[in-house]
């Protein structure tokens, strides 16, 4: 199953207002287990270039569209607060690219 990535970051002096609008998505989109499974949410590090944030999801078998569309709807939360950017990636697993070369896992 692939996996989606959502990596943020914001400048240190709007993490209390990230940090406040992190716990109102969480009342508000709480996780579907019918999309996926989060595998990890929210790991968070700062750094000199403001804090960073990544979650990743393992989605289920037949419902990418629909998690991706959910992913986006839930970061969109976020666009009100200056500086905050993301990006939202795809990723495989070794099994799946190996079936785009040919391949399949022992």
């Amino acid at each position: 199953m692939p996996f989606i990535f959502v990596t943020s970051v914001f400048p240190s002096h709007k993490g209390p207002e990230v940090g406040k609008k992190f716990l109102e998505q969480l009342q508000k989109y709480p996780d579907d287990e019918s999309l996926g499974t989060t595998v990890v949410n929210a790991a968070v590090r700062a750094g000199t270039e403001g804090i960073q944030a990544v979650t990743i999801t393992e989605v289920k078998k037949g419902k990418l569209e629909e998690a991706i569309t959910r992913t986006n709807t839930v970061i969109a939360m976020y666009n009100e607060i200056e500086g905050f950017e993301y990006k939202v990636e795809l990723w495989e697993t070794a099994a799946e690219a190996l079936t785009t070369i040919g391949m399949k896992m022992p």
